[in-house]
């Protein structure tokens, strides 16, 4: 299983087919959504641009009231927990977020946040922590990232939007 790790779109719609464009040769399956989508129509973008599963928090910009499980789209406002292939994966929008749901579930394989709108990668203990930057390219070039689920150990990496 591919997924494509995004956050902090901010309504950038552009910048969100653009994504759409350049992915488009990657036979994903997922979507990881670390927050600040800001509306139920950037969201409901995504599920059309990318018809896969999609699980997304809801970020302090999100506009977004209530939680949604519709079959394609898992969205939570607060952090949450979800496996894929037998790795647990937290989700958490600010990385103050992300270090308590690691704090309270230590065995987490993953755990993906934005809020920062950089980039990065750290080791918790035995947990990859990481922040795929911003989609809007708001403070700092826009970013994503992708992984690959199929690979042992998978294999993470940076993306930047416009090389």
């Amino acid at each position: 299983m591919k997924a494509l790790v995004i956050s902090d779109i901010h309504d950038n719609l552009a910048n969100l087919e653009a994504l759409a464009s350049k992915v488009s040769s990657i036979k994903l399956s997922g979507i990881i959504v670390a927050g600040d989508i800001c509306s139920l129509a950037t969201l409901k973008k995504i599920a059309l641009l990318f018809p896969v599963k999609i699980w997304a928090v809801a970020g302090n910009g999100d506009y977004l009231k209530n939680n949604l499980d519709d079959g394609q789209i898992f969205f939570s406002l607060k952090p949450f927990i979800f496996e894929i292939r037998n790795y647990k994966i937290g989700l958490a929008h600010t990385p103050a977020e992300a270090k308590n749901l690691w704090q309270e579930n230590q065995t987490l394989d993953f755990i993906f946040y934005g809020h920062t709108h950089f980039p990065s990668v750290e080791t918790w203990e035995k947990t990859l922590a990481i922040n795929s930057g911003n989609l809007a390219g708001t403070r700092a070039p826009a970013t994503y990232a992708t992984i690959d689920f199929e690979k042992s150990p998978p294999v993470f990496k940076l993306h930047r939007l416009y090389e």
